[in-house]
Formats: C-alpha cells, structure tokens, sequence
C-alpha cells in the first residue's frame, strides 16, 4: 500500500480509523513535506528534477506531482533505470537549469548512492534522498523514515496479531 489516506483506507494518519494496521513510506504529506524541506534548503529553489526508475512496482511520479503542486513547485521527471544512466542524467541537469534534485525511493538510487552523491557535488546539484544512507555517503541530506526501524515495527505489529 502507498498512501492509505490517499487511497481509502484510512480517515487520517492521525486518526486512521477502521481496522488497518501498517507502515507506509510514502504519502502524499509525507512527500510534500520533504519537497518544501529541499526548498528551504534551497532558498528560492522552484525547479525541481525527480530521478524516478519507471520500475514495475514502483512509486509513479504522480504522487510528487501532486505534492510539488501543493507547493507551486515546478518538477520535472527524469527516468533513470540503470546506474550507466547516472553519469548521463547529471550533466543534462545542470545544463537545463535545475536548481535542485530529489530521488525516488528505488533499489537503484539506494545501491548507487555514494556515486549519485559524487555526481551531484561535482554538478553542484543539492540533491536529497529518502534513503537512509544518502547523507552518509556524502549526498547533501536525506528526509524520510528508517526503514531499519521500520522493519523492526513491522515485527512487532506480527507479534500483536
């Protein structure tokens, strides 16, 4: 599941209501929150590039839309879906005038994250991550949930059921 709010199965996060028990990794809020955080970092930043693997499965780039919108951000969707891809994507960025980048949760962008983090200080691209390694690897900053912490709440939610 993606966004319970957004996809009915809960009232709020708040207060979902009903019987649903869960953890989720993106949300519309959840989203929007960490594009307004990238845009502080980068004061009067409004053009934002989402790298996104169009993988199936994966988190269309739709849900960041919605949440750029929300903030009147401008942001463009580059699909990336292979490591190679990287060393191409960062100069076409720079030269296109964006002013700074923000990755979608994938396998990819977390098994290449010390290289996405050298291609965006070479480019001078501030670029953040949900992933938790990203900062870690020498990525400007990463914004999201652990998803270690999240493994060990889905455990506890197993024992309760």
């Amino acid at each position: 599941m993606r966004d319970p709010v957004r996809d009915g199965y809960a009232k709020s996060f708040a207060r979902p209501g009903g019987n649903i028990t869960g953890l989720t990794l993106a949300s519309e809020d959840f989203l929007a929150k960490r594009l307004q955080t990238l845009s502080e970092v980068v004061p009067g930043a409004t053009r934002l590039v989402l790298l996104w693997n169009p993988r199936p499965g994966a988190d269309g780039p739709d849900i960041y839309r919605a949440a750029a919108g929300k903030l009147s951000l401008t942001l463009q969707v580059f699909e990336t879906r292979n490591a190679a891809e990287l060393d191409r994507v960062f100069p076409a960025l720079a030269r296109s005038g964006t002013q700074a980048v923000i990755l979608a949760q994938d396998p990819l962008f977390s098994a290449e994250r010390k290289r996405v983090a050298e291609l965006a200080l070479r480019y001078r691209l501030p670029t953040l991550s949900r992933e938790t390694g990203f900062a870690e690897a020498g990525g400007l900053m990463n914004f999201g949930p652990s998803l270690f912490d999240n493994f060990r709440r889905a455990a506890s939610y197993i024992d309760r059921i």
